[in-house]
């Protein structure tokens, strides 16, 4: 963990417990594994209307006993469904890129800095993933950050994301089900965005089921019991990290207390990242 570039804190996992695979590689696996178990992929279709499991393509008209939006922040099948809920004002901005930077080591890095921060980690020998969060009135670029503080660093074109950060929205309402960041959005620096999606879409898969033998409105409530408990202590972390990072004088202030109590950078970051309590409230459904 750093500020202004400068070293602050540096913790050891203590155990092996985190994995790195690059998102084409996970997304064409995950594709691989579901059309071999009978999943028909259509690829470039625009979904015009859902309605009550009735959905309208760009390639035709579908209806379904249940609709499951897996697509993200700005959910379509969400909104589409009425499990939206106003979001108010996000003012920061999240942007991600691959860079060259051989020199990086094995480690994660976090830098905090007065216009936002930014999460650095290695992909390959070479390539290392940046995910950079700005807030929108700082007026600064993504390239101005990384060659502030990656000086030499090669990049490819930025992608950015927005909003970083709303209120949950439904997760069901019995014919429309959402999984991952279309139900819930992590504040990225403790999100495990990732394993958030595949943790809620395996939960909402054993739900949905169950619906033959306890019917559609049991396993719906199931759904959204088991999924704010999934949630609740990241909820809580994300909500500290978020309060901690929105205002530069209050992150400041933090960093230099951290720099007295290195030991609670540890054990937050070992409390988000264990794997068992998660699969421990999976496994307990």
């Amino acid at each position: 963990l750093e500020q202004e570039g400068t070293p602050i804190v540096r913790h050891a996992f203590q155990t092996n417990c985190t994995r790195i695979v690059e998102r084409g590689i996970l997304d064409h696996w995950l594709a691989q594994e579901a059309q071999e178990s009978g999943a028909h992929y259509q690829f470039g279709v625009t979904v015009k209307r859902i309605a009550n499991g009735r959905g309208a393509t760009s390639s035709g008209e579908y209806e379904a006993p249940i609709v499951i939006g897996a697509d993200g922040r700005n959910s379509i099948v969400g909104r589409m469904s009425q499990l939206a809920r106003p979001s108010g004002h996000c003012g920061r901005v999240a942007w991600q890129a691959f860079i060259d930077l051989p020199s990086l080591g094995d480690h994660v890095h976090m830098n905090v800095f007065s216009e936002g921060y930014y999460g650095i980690n290695r992909i390959d020998s070479t390539r290392t993933n940046i995910t950079l969060v700005l807030f929108a009135e700082a007026k600064v670029r993504p390239e101005e950050i990384a060659h502030r503080y990656l000086p030499g660093a090669s990049y490819q074109s930025w992608k950015s994301v927005h909003p970083i950060s709303r209120r949950s929205w439904e997760v069901t309402n019995g014919r429309s089900w959402l999984v991952g960041d279309a139900a819930r959005i992590l504040e990225p620096l403790t999100g495990e965005g990732i394993y958030s999606a595949i943790a809620t879409a395996e939960m909402a898969s054993h739900h949905i089921l169950s619906i033959e033998k306890v019917g559609v409105d049991v396993a719906a409530a199931n759904y959204r019991r088991q999924h704010r408990g999934f949630y609740g202590s990241r909820t809580l972390v994300n909500s500290t990290v978020r309060w901690a990072l929105e205002d530069s004088l209050r992150s400041t202030r933090i960093m230099n207390a951290l720099k007295r109590w290195p030991s609670l950078v540890g054990h937050m970051v070992e409390w988000v990242q264990s794997p068992e309590k998660s699969h421990l409230r999976l496994a307990k459904g």
